[in-house]
């Protein structure tokens, strides 16, 4: 498993992320729906976010991953996940765990994302990561959450 810059496949991308928009639609149809402007303006062209393909040696892009670094809302080093995609087709076949570990392995610090309330498979999957991977899940309540979301801090356990 290995995360590529989705840089010179921004066309790929779009899909893939269109793809994922209309599938959180599905979970919470007032989101707004997916548009190529306000993606180009707030994905592509942010530069503060590290967008990735999620790669397997065996099956190519299995999805994507956006990262952002945390510095001004958390007082330690941190991570949001802003954004976490599976295709549908390669989900449970262990990629979206083995990419998260993946994650875990080459990041320091904690990290916190957003899931939708509605996203039960979405619930059911971190449940599952934070359980596996031993990790801690926190309540933060000076984390600001969107709409329909509900916000996942997660700390490292603490080794002895």
């Amino acid at each position: 498993m290995r995360f590529d810059n989705i840089t010179g496949s921004a066309t790929l991308f779009q899909k893939l992320y269109r793809d994922y928009c209309d599938e959180l639609k599905s979970f919470e149809p007032e989101l707004p729906p997916f548009s190529v402007r306000d993606f180009r303006r707030s994905v592509l062209a942010n530069m503060s976010l590290r967008k990735y393909f999620i790669m397997d040696e065996n099956e190519g892009i299995v999805g994507f991953i956006i990262l952002q670094q945390v510095v001004e809302i958390i007082p330690k080093p941190a991570w949001f996940i802003v954004d976490f995609y599976i295709l549908p087709d390669k989900r449970r076949k262990g990629f979206g765990a083995e990419a998260f570990n993946h994650f875990l392995r080459t990041s320091r610090g904690d990290f916190f994302l957003y899931v939708l309330e509605k996203n039960a498979p979405a619930q059911e999957f971190w449940g599952s990561c934070i359980k596996r991977f031993e990790l801690e899940e926190v309540y933060k309540p000076y984390i600001p959450v969107p709409r329909y979301s509900i916000v996942k801090y997660i700390e490292r356990r603490k080794t002895r």
